[in-house]
């Protein structure tokens, strides 16, 4: 890949990725997909996009690893993105950047988005991004936290959050990182 990633590991039931400086405990109805399970996720995100620009996003993403239910309404998931190859031609690629393909990709919905923040995670600082919308006409909502951090100069880890439990707020998932 060109970059200094290293795939984070399970341990002792918390999520561990040791170069991006990150754990998180994994609460009691979650677990860790298995390799399949986050393949098979990838390889659809990975057709799902055509365009240029998304399909070079896709391919410079490196999905690491997915904390689940049984039921997806609860995913955490872990992917760092190698800028080289996501943006191709551009330099000095931002946490904004990587955030604003997210955004780029909800227009046109009824997604309802908050003012970006910086938080600390792991005792790092992240861009935060919070948004919401329904999945079809009668769903309940869904609530999207993306968490972004420059790693290094070619590397960004993002960590996306999904429930449709209005009751797990983004305190409610920032309090299993440690």
């Amino acid at each position: 890949d060109g970059t200094n990633y290293t795939k984070g590991t399970l341990q002792d039931n918390a999520y561990v990725n040791e170069y991006a400086g990150i754990k998180m405990n994994i609460p009691d109805g979650l677990r860790m997909a298995t390799d399949k399970e986050l393949t098979d996720l990838t390889g659809s995100s990975v057709t799902y996009y055509t365009d240029e620009k998304n399909s070079a996003f896709e391919a410079g993403t490196i999905w690491d690893s997915w904390v689940t239910n049984e039921n997806n309404i609860d995913n955490v998931f872990f992917r760092f993105i190698n800028t080289k190859v996501a943006f191709p031609g551009k330099s000095d690629v931002t946490t904004d950047d990587v955030l604003d393909i997210f955004k780029e990709r909800n227009m046109g919905s009824d997604a309802k988005y908050e003012e970006r923040t910086t938080v600390t995670l792991c005792g790092q600082e992240y861009t935060r991004e919070v948004y919401s919308f329904a999945a079809a006409e009668f769903s309940p909502p869904y609530f999207n936290y993306l968490y972004a951090r420059k790693l290094d100069n070619d590397l960004v880890c993002l960590i996306t959050i999904s429930t449709n439990k209005s009751e797990n707020t983004s305190d409610y998932f920032e309090g299993f990182f440690e």
